[in-house]
């Protein structure tokens, strides 16, 4: 029997009753976020993925799909020419989802995920 296991890409231990993002996962996709915030734009495959990996994180944090809505946007418009110009919201945004990436890093009771 183990305390910590990792089930479906999170860390869950058992003990402390917290389940967690697996410091790789996280430190990928910081990068992701802070790559695309320092370019200023984004293609359309970059941002799906991106989106992607944070609808994981949203799965255990559903109050941060409150905040993709820009994102949405921008992918929206990355379809139609492949690019897309991520404007000032929408870095705040980013940075926004940085913090809740590195919230989920330490850990989030399950007392909050499960109903």
């Amino acid at each position: 029997m183990e305390e910590i296991k990792k089930i479906l890409g999170w860390i869950v231990n058992t003990r402390s009753l917290t389940i967690a993002l697996p410091p790789d996962k996280h430190s990928e996709w910081t990068a992701s976020i802070e790559a695309i915030i320092t370019a200023g734009k984004c293609n359309f495959k970059n941002l799906e993925i991106l989106i992607g990996q944070l609808n994981h994180v949203a799965n255990i944090l559903p109050s941060m799909r409150h905040f993709l809505g820009r994102l949405y946007k921008a992918l929206h418009r990355a379809r139609k020419t492949n690019w897309t110009i991520i404007g000032l919201s929408a870095k705040s945004d980013l940075h926004l989802m940085s913090s809740f990436l590195q919230y989920a890093k330490e850990g989030v009771s399950i007392n909050n995920v499960v109903f």
